[in-house]
């Protein structure tokens, strides 16, 4: 079931993966300076795991559409915590551009604030195919 997690501080935010900080992500994400642009996100397939390929059609960094995202309907499972469901779902109609690594299956959900900068408002750390 999917944990979603308010973070105001991602300084202080801990994983529920044996409570490591946010930041040490770093080590598992894969060079992407330009990611290349899509329209669609290249398909997944669970068979085409092995010998060291993520299961993508394509390897790489991709940065595409937040559509997806938008429509995603996870509120009947997910947990909240730290806010409100209403808030993460207005959260989530915000998401205008989506960037997944294929190395780790991580998609970063971006939009705009309220005074126009981009922000990070969802980081999708699913894992798919996982028992």
């Amino acid at each position: 079931m999917p944990l979603l997690t308010h973070v105001t501080r991602a300084s202080t935010f801990r994983r529920e993966y044996q409570q490591q900080p946010l930041f040490s992500l770093a080590a598992q994400l894969m060079p992407c300076a330009t990611p290349t642009a899509v329209e669609l996100f290249p398909p997944f397939d669970c068979g085409a795991q092995d010998k060291g390929r993520s299961g993508f059609a394509r390897e790489g960094c991709f940065a595409g559409p937040g559509t997806e995202f938008r429509a995603l309907q996870v509120w009947p499972y997910a947990t909240v915590r730290g806010g409100t469901q209403a808030q993460e779902q207005a959260a989530q109609q915000r998401v205008r551009r989506t960037v997944l690594q294929t190395t780790t299956s991580f998609r970063f959900h971006f939009g705009r604030s309220a005074d126009g900068r981009w922000r990070l408002l969802f980081l999708d750390l699913r894992v798919p195919c996982s028992a």
